[in-house]
């Protein structure tokens, strides 16, 4: 059975798709770029997103109604976005989110100790 894998990932100064098999060769590669998005336009993640996973539905075929794994990485409150665009059209079997954030927030700031002065009687 042939299953391809969607890797859709948030960079600092761009957008990207990959898609590949199960066996991690590339079929499909796509970036913000490539949809005519240039400077800050690439980092407006509702339009690059809505523009690659149009071109992406369009240009493969291939994916009709085989399964799909699909890779998020970095897409925060946009993961229901991704996946109701995907949904109408591919067969999505596996979500895995690989977020860089950590889940108990950020470090606490270091406390500063007293500076201890000797009182005199």
């Amino acid at each position: 059975m042939v299953m391809y894998i969607i890797n859709i990932s948030f960079l600092k100064a761009n957008t990207t798709i990959h898609v590949s098999d199960i066996q991690g060769n590339l079929k499909f590669f796509y970036s913000a770029g490539s949809v005519e998005l240039t400077g800050k336009q690439k980092r407006k993640r509702r339009i690059a997103l809505s523009k690659l996973i149009s071109l992406l539905l369009k240009k493969a075929t291939f994916l009709g109604s085989k399964p799909i794994a699909l890779h998020l990485k970095n897409v925060n409150f946009y993961k229901s976005l991704i996946v109701r665009k995907l949904k109408r059209n591919l067969y999505i079997k596996i979500i895995k989110i690989f977020d860089q954030t950590p889940y108990n927030g950020c470090r606490k700031k270091k406390l500063r100790r007293k500076k201890y002065t000797k009182k005199f009687k």
